[in-house]
């Protein structure tokens, strides 16, 4: 009995619960139904009141548009200067930064030169110097003007493995020829010194006497006479003489150990 009791109260209490959501929910309908009958009484009453809501929704998306049409201006990219298309980094469609490079635009007819020298020749070189350019694939050679030289060198392993500090010399053409184009191989070579009757002697006939002075063998009446030299400037290959030598001396290349003041000489063409 005691069983069927507590059955009951609980059956009692489920449909009280029961009932007590069916009045929330007539509660919520009324709620719902009074909200609604306040609209259709403030449309009734202003007739205004749906012209705007409409200009108010019209507002929203000419504001919209008018944030697309600005985002669309700003994606828009024109070329800073006229010329042609040389390298093309983003070639398939997809988000960028801003500021990432997109194409590389050039004027075929204003190219520099860029020359990477040793640092120890780059003192040398000065703004204005005259450059001649050769081997680069036409038959005449061109000529170049030094413009600028870079401030900063940079290191670079050269084909035997040296580390080497070179600095970027860069240059305008006089005239430069039409062939010619963005990144093609020349060789240059820069002026630094020039003179007028100079006399000149192969880099291979000289040697350092025992006061560290430049010397060379000349060969004079059949015999060795050593002669010591006063050098102003030198190339890779030779080097200008001040004093020591005149015009018309036969000087020894690459002289051996065994060569020494007094010894004879003959010429090998006699």
């Amino acid at each position: 009995m005691r069983e069927d009791a507590e059955l009951a109260e609980t059956r009692r209490q489920q449909e009280v619960e029961a009932a007590q959501r069916q009045v929330e929910a007539a509660i919520a309908n009324v709620a719902s139904a009074r909200s609604a009958r306040a609209v259709l009484v403030a449309e009734q009453q202003d007739p205004d009141y749906l012209e705007d809501v409409y200009r108010a929704q019209i507002a929203s998306a000419e504001a919209s548009l008018e944030n697309l049409a600005d985002e669309a201006q700003r994606a828009a990219v024109s070329a800073p200067a006229a010329g042609n298309v040389l390298r093309v980094m983003q070639k398939s469609a997809r988000s960028v930064q801003a500021g990432e490079p997109l194409l590389e635009v050039g004027n075929a007819g204003q190219l520099e030169l860029v020359i990477d020298i040793l640092s120890t020749d780059a003192v040398k070189v000065e703004p204005g110097a005259l450059i001649q350019i050769e081997h680069w694939g036409g038959d005449a050679s061109l000529e170049a003007k030094v413009r600028y030289i870079e401030p900063s060198a940079f290191t670079e392993v050269s084909a035997l493995g040296v580390e080497e500090q070179r600095v970027n010399v860069i240059a305008d053409f006089v005239s430069p020829p039409p062939s010619l184009g963005d990144g093609y191989r020349v060789e240059a070579q820069i002026v630094t010194w020039t003179g007028e009757d100079v006399l000149k002697i192969p880099l291979s006939a000289l040697f350092r006497c025992e006061d560290q002075t430049w010397c060379t063998f000349v060969a004079e009446n059949g015999k060795v006479q050593q002669r010591q030299l006063t050098i102003s400037h030198r190339s890779d290959l030779e080097a200008a003489v001040e004093e020591g030598l005149t015009v018309g001396d036969r000087v020894i290349l690459h002289p051996a150990e065994q060569i020494e003041s007094g010894r004879s000489v003959r010429d090998r063409q006699s």
